[in-house]
């Protein structure tokens, strides 16, 4: 079966998820506010967890883009609070145990409740600018790469 994921310059599909916080966030809330950085990311493991830390430690940048990064995961809530306080991580952590949106996106095994770790960059009307995804979350683009997607985004849509 060949995966049907968002193409470049076509619009995401809008989806709503619970967050760490423990209420639901939606795209749709950012739609011609922000640019989206969503990052589909393998849950607690030290890669997902580096690459989490790296995408905070650059979340000012990204914010002065006008980008809001979700970090999407298959995770319970639970989980992701937890995480969201320890690691004091400046982004929504939003939950997808059961594998409503992840599969629309990436690579998901049901079975292993497993997922392809992806990013997607989009503008903020929710057009695909960017996607990559990888073996582990250290092979997708640095943060100062995805700054540099999100500053060629706001040359292309200077209003």
């Amino acid at each position: 079966m060949i995966e049907q994921f968002p193409a470049i310059n076509t619009l995401i599909p809008v989806f709503t998820l619970p967050a760490a916080t423990g209420n639901a966030i939606s795209t749709w809330q950012y739609k011609q506010r922000n640019s989206l950085v969503l990052l589909f990311y393998r849950g607690d493991r030290p890669e997902a967890m580096t690459y989490l830390r790296a995408l905070a430690e650059h979340y000012p940048a990204l914010r002065a883009e006008d980008a809001e990064v979700l970090a999407i995961s298959p995770e319970p809530v639970a989980a992701l609070h937890e995480r969201q306080i320890r690691w004091q991580l400046p982004f929504p952590l939003l939950a997808d145990p059961d594998g409503a949106v992840i599969p629309r996106f990436t690579c998901w095994d049901a079975v292993r409740h497993e997922l392809r770790p992806a990013l997607y960059i989009t503008d903020r009307f929710g057009a695909l600018y960017a996607r990559y995804d990888a073996d582990h979350e250290g092979e997708l683009p640095t943060p100062e790469d995805i700054r540099a997607e999100l500053e060629f985004i706001a040359i292309q849509c200077p209003e």
